[in-house]
């Protein structure tokens, strides 16, 4: 009987200890704390890699200056960002932050010709640090998505994982780092300002430092950590949008942009399809957008004949269309209502409501709208992605997710937030400060389509 006992807890231990251990960061200053921290402890190596980094920021500043800090100690220091969001001058300055610190930086698709291909960006989102630890999910690097924003400020999560699944997160950077789609950034246009104004540890930025500190191990206790044994993490093949994908392969050629070849390296839009498809009785989804693009609008279709209840928690108002933001918007009602029927409902959670995750240093001007792009399913298998639910992430961006399966405890915290927007829902609809957004007119409403289309 002892032997048993004995082995039955090498067993337990022995299972634990392949686990990866995952902590969910549903709250902007823990998420910001894990990142941080993350970088903080990195003995050997820090690599990320993200769609919007907005240097001057609280977030940018704390990470330019601790992965400085951790290169000065000898750790190796790489980041790739997408260079669409970036001006010409801030990608000069960063290039040359991190060269006379020793760091090495590449930018995605930094291309200034127009080309089809131009329209393909890194939505991919990570930092991980000696192979072994990292932080993933919807949010980028800058004031709104920690909640330090006077304008919109965005509910988001990401998690923090420890484990094996890390080499895969190392893996998909290397790929990165290595792909024909990224490159050495130029000096040329630096202001030699940087340190001294964008860097600048002004109040804000000393009192962040200061609340992350302080308040590390109470950020840390907000959510517990899980030992979850099945974890998976996926990103698109950077080299799908290439001009030059698929020449040769096959014995054909693939000239035309996103050709059935390339989308076949979609590789994260098959891993979403494939976990939607996979619920059997329940899905529960949060997501930025509801604009179901191809075979996507066919799985929920699917769903609803397989009687599985499906509820989406999504923005009335996600005003992702640049100037045809309201055209964008009135799309996404059409799918809402298109899609709320039989066992599937659609929630659209209002900017002007209840929804917000407030801190001491939310400026009290700060609006809130849903960023997040994350699901469960049958209430035990998780995903936590920067995969929205519209054309672009499907077949044009490259996109990360990490998929956990059977692991009830992490799904339940995932769905404590789904029951806090049910509950904004139903706070929205009595409030009478909260005005309908706009509409298009027609032409904007028809231009909004065909963009929509070509997206």
């Amino acid at each position: 009987m002892y032997r048993s006992l004995l082995f039955a807890s090498a067993l337990m231990i022995s299972g634990r200890a392949l686990a990866d251990q995952i902590q969910y960061l549903p709250h902007g200053p823990q998420s910001l704390s894990a990142i941080v921290t993350t970088i903080q402890n990195a003995r050997s190596s820090v690599d990320l890699t993200y769609y919007i980094f907005e240097p001057c920021t609280v977030p940018g500043r704390l990470v330019l200056k601790n992965l400085a800090a951790k290169a000065r100690q000898g750790v190796r220091v790489r980041a790739i960002l997408d260079a669409q969001p970036l001006k010409a001058a801030e990608r000069a300055n960063l290039t040359q932050f991190f060269k006379r610190r020793g760091m090495d930086l590449k930018f995605y698709n930094d291309a200034f010709a127009f080309s089809p291909t131009l329209n393909n960006r890194s939505h991919i989102k990570f930092t991980v640090a000696d192979g072994n630890t990292y932080v993933s999910g919807g949010r980028n690097i800058a004031d709104g998505y920690f909640g330090f924003d006077a304008g919109i400020n965005y509910v988001d999560r990401d998690l923090i994982v420890k484990g094996a699944s890390a080499r895969q997160v190392q893996a998909s950077f290397n790929e990165l780092w290595n792909s024909s789609m990224v490159s050495q950034g130029s000096e040329f246009e630096a202001d030699g300002r940087f340190d001294s104004v964008c860097l600048k540890e002004d109040a804000t930025y000393q009192k962040a430092v200061q609340m992350l500190s302080q308040k590390k191990a109470e950020l840390k206790a907000r959510t517990k950590e899980h030992a979850c044994s099945d974890v998976t993490f996926t990103t698109d093949n950077p080299e799908f949008a290439s001009a030059r994908y698929g020449d040769g392969m096959a014995g054909e050629s693939n000239p035309e942009y996103l050709n059935s070849l390339r989308l076949m390296e979609k590789r994260t839009s098959g891993q979403v399809l494939d976990f939607f498809s996979s619920a059997n009785r329940r899905l529960e989804v949060e997501n930025w957008s509801y604009v179901p693009a191809h075979r996507m609008s066919a799985v929920f279709e699917k769903l609803r004949q397989k009687q599985v209840r499906v509820e989406v928690l999504t923005n009335a108002a996600a005003a992702a269309g640049g100037i045809f933001d309201s055209s964008f918007d009135d799309i996404m009602k059409y799918y809402v209502e298109r899609d709320t029927n039989g066992t599937q409902a659609v929630l659209q959670v209002s900017r002007q409501g209840s929804m917000n995750d407030r801190h001491d240093l939310t400026p009290a001007t700060g609006r809130w709208k849903i960023h997040s792009k994350v699901a469960v399913a049958d209430n035990r298998d998780v995903l936590v992605s920067s995969f929205n639910l519209d054309p672009r992430s499907y077949h044009t961006n490259l996109e990360s997710a990490v998929v956990v399966r059977r692991c009830e405890a992490l799904a339940k915290d995932l769905q404590a937030g789904f029951q806090g927007l049910r509950q904004n829902v139903k706070q929205d609809l009595k409030c009478k400060t909260c005005h309908p957004e706009v509409s298009p007119n027609y032409t904007m409403r028809v231009l909004g389509w065909i963009a929509h289309e070509l997206l």
